[in-house]
């Protein structure tokens, strides 16, 4: 099966061609010798990049910020690979967006349930895998042992037939950050990283999946995968249910 998430599908020759449509283009977002941004997925990226680039020319005039044109199926590639393909971003220091693991795999569910079904993606091959699969497995069981997101083969399908792209759906967010990468946190921290950016803080949300509190979905044996799956995540960025 070929999972695609948040990323282009095709041949090479196609590999411009986003399975949604995304405005104002795909870049890297960056100030020179200062910061450029890394996009986890589901962690508010979309929020923050759409409301950039959405100004461009304001942004580089008020804030002296760059746009490095980039494939979009490179969007949520991690800091090493972005600094590796992109010169201009070697002397810049990374900064991304975490999440709770919890909430955030409650969003890559809904995330991937609804987008199957996009108008631009229904008649897809994919899509009716994609929708099927997590609609009958149902948001824990597509968690757990042997479902969508513990599939390996799944999920290594997302790099394989999607050049240029370097991550798994389901890797730890800190698979995305380097030793020297600044992180905040999207709960509590949107105001420090906007002004570690030395943006206006711009509170437009983009993008977002509409669900009730992440806890309700959760019973005690689906929390304590989750836990166990992203233990490192959970000690290092400090998160609790």
């Amino acid at each position: 099966m070929i999972k695609v998430y948040n990323d282009i599908r095709g041949n090479l020759e196609d590999m411009n061609k986003p399975y949604r449509p995304i405005s104002n283009g795909t870049f890297a977002i960056y100030k020179p010798n200062e910061w450029f941004f890394v996009h986890i997925p589901k962690n508010g990226g979309t929020s923050f990049s759409g409301n950039i680039k959405s100004a461009k020319i304001l942004a580089n005039k008020k804030y002296g910020i760059h746009f490095q044109p980039i494939y979009s199926n490179e969007v949520h590639n991690q800091a090493s690979v972005l600094r590796e393909r992109y010169p201009e971003l070697a002397a810049c220091t990374p900064v991304c967006l975490v999440r709770n693991p919890w909430s955030r795999c409650l969003s890559l569910y809904l995330f991937d349930v609804t987008s199957a079904v996009m108008t631009q993606n229904i008649g897809q091959e994919w899509s009716k895998t994609v929708h099927t699969r997590l609609s009958r497995e149902g948001f824990k069981h597509s968690w757990m042992t042997n479902g969508f997101f513990r599939d390996d083969e799944n999920m290594m399908n997302g790099i394989n037939h999607n050049p240029h792209r370097t991550w798994k759906e389901n890797d730890n967010q800190l698979s995305w950050i380097d030793n020297d990468t600044k992180y905040f946190k999207l709960e509590t921290e949107l105001d420090v990283f906007y002004d570690f950016i030395g943006v206006n803080y711009n509170e437009r949300i983009r993008n977002d999946t509409k669900h009730h509190d992440y806890r309700l979905y959760y019973d005690d044996e689906l929390k304590e995968e989750i836990g166990k799956l992203y233990k490192q995540d959970i000690d290092t960025l400090g998160y609790q249910f």
